[in-house]
This record gives C-alpha cells, sequence and structure tokens, in this order.
C-alpha cells in the first residue's frame, strides 16, 4: 500500500512538473492564419477587381481590409 502511495504521488508531482500542451492545436492555428492571409493578400494584389458589398462596389485593397477586420 505505501509503494501504490509513494508511485501515485510520482506520477502526480511528474504530470504538474511537466508542461502539459495538447500538441498541434497551437500550430494548426498559426498555419491557418497563414493560409488566411496568404488568400486575402492575393485578393488584395487583385488588378481591376470590384467586389459589392450590401450593394456598393469596393476595390481590392478595401476588400482586403475588410476580409482582415472580420
Amino acid at each position: 500500500m505505501k509503494i501504490n502511495g509513494l508511485l501515485s504521488c510520482a506520477v502526480l508531482l511528474f504530470l504538474y512538473s511537466t508542461p502539459f500542451e495538447v500538441q498541434g492545436i497551437g500550430d494548426r492555428d498559426a498555419r491557418e492564419t497563414r493560409k488566411i492571409e496568404a488568400l486575402i493578400q492575393k485578393i488584395e494584389a487583385l488588378q481591376d477587381a470590384k467586389f459589392v458589398r450590401n450593394g456598393s462596389d469596393y476595390d481590392s485593397k478595401t476588400a482586403a481590409k475588410f476580409l482582415r477586420g472580420k
């Protein structure tokens, strides 16, 4: 019984002293953010494109600014 108690304490001590992070979540968010920004940059670089929002026309730079705000 004493060994089980010591083993439990050792396991808990290890878990509390080890940095715990769900692997990949931060990486996935960063990758998705880079993908979104790349798409917005492509929209921003379009020449002679018109984007319609609520019945009004906007150029590509204004559209990109709007998308970044979202």
